[in-house]
């Protein structure tokens, strides 16, 4: 019984001696919470920023081919009946292209418009404000689009 009663003795020495009250170990998950929390929050606004640029990115890119194919269409009727040779009319296809951007996407600004014989060259820029990003000092996001815009007409050759 003794040899019993020193173990119990000890074991309780033991435990006493690496017992910590139990306030020392409260509020530990309060911290861990916190921290995720404002990761979590972190990584919702990247991902509104970015998914909010793709979409104007993706909308600006819509526009710009539009105004670019729709630039393409507009054929020198004259030159046309004349030669038999399809050219495209530089003033209605930059009148035209400026049209269709804006007419399908109001924030896009149109750079330049290349009207060449077989083609229109379109380049736009389009910036998105960003919501979040904004408060780290990012304010907007840009890109730069170029289109390029061929006649419908079947044409496979220059001069056709």
């Amino acid at each position: 019984m003794d040899g019993q009663l020193k173990m119990k003795k000890k074991c309780q020495a033991i435990q006493n001696n690496n017992h910590r009250p139990s306030w020392v170990e409260s509020g530990q998950i309060i911290v861990i919470y916190a921290v995720a929390l404002v990761a979590t929050l972190v990584l919702v606004a990247i991902a509104y920023d970015l998914g909010g640029a793709f979409v104007t990115y993706q909308r600006a890119t819509t526009a710009t081919q539009a105004a670019a194919f729709a630039a393409a269409q507009q054929i020198d009727m004259a030159e046309f009946y004349s030669t038999n040779e399809v050219k495209i009319d530089p003033s209605a296809a930059a009148a035209t292209a400026g049209q269709y951007a804006s007419l399908n996407n109001e924030g896009l600004a149109i750079v330049s418009i290349g009207v060449y014989d077989d083609h229109v060259v379109v380049v736009s820029q389009m910036a998105y404000q960003s919501f979040f990003a904004d408060a780290i000092g990012f304010g907007s996001i840009e890109s730069e689009i170029t289109a390029i815009g061929y006649p419908a007409f079947g044409i496979d050759d220059k001069g056709q």
